[in-house]
């Protein structure tokens, strides 16, 4: 029955069972066993300036400044290319990475579901779920939603997580807390 689903998945490097990242490593050495959980090797990834260089495109390309956590995550972690975990997460290469504006466009607020709707070009489109059945977007605004982690897509309670560090722990454990409701 979900033959078609395999395929699609099977294309992508999917990584082992999760690891048991430490809730005390902090930056780096996160990131870091969160990319050797992925799978990471030589030659996958490429070269810090090239990822320096990409990061400065990001924030350059939709007018944010990136929260530290989430920053961390792209120097150190992010995905050359789609990466489908054991969940069926889609984390995204950090070109892929959109506004929610960008992202969804066309979309009413209500089927968005970002607080507020009206910050929708400050929150930045970082991950889907179930091949875009919903998706994931961190808040680069300076308001009071900074870094917090929202799902996009039919949820009355869209703030799931409210750090990025939060959001990759949850993720990991395969929480409820991160999904639509």
């Amino acid at each position: 029955m979900f033959g078609w689903l395999r395929r699609i998945v099977g294309r992508h490097r999917v990584p082992p069972a999760p690891p048991v990242l430490r809730s005390e490593k902090r930056g780096r050495a996160f990131y870091q066993e969160l990319a050797d959980h992925w799978g990471a090797q030589a030659g996958q990834r490429p070269a810090r300036e090239i990822v320096a260089r990409e990061v400065a495109g990001l924030e350059r390309r939709c007018r944010v400044k990136l929260p530290p956590d989430f920053r961390a995550y792209l120097f150190h972690a992010a995905p050359v290319e789609m990466l489908y975990d054991e969940h069926l997460t889609g984390w995204w290469p950090i070109a892929r990475i959109r506004t929610v504006a960008q992202e969804c466009e066309g979309w009413t607020e209500g089927e968005v579901g970002v607080p507020p709707a009206r910050e929708a070009d400050a929150w930045l489109v970082f991950a889907d779920g179930m091949i875009w059945s919903w998706a994931w977007a961190i808040c680069c605004s300076d308001g009071p939603d900074r870094g917090r982690v929202a799902v996009i897509g039919g949820s009355d309670e869209p703030v799931v997580a409210d750090s990025f560090r939060e959001f990759v722990l949850l993720a990991l454990e395969d929480s409820h807390r991160i999904l639509p409701v």
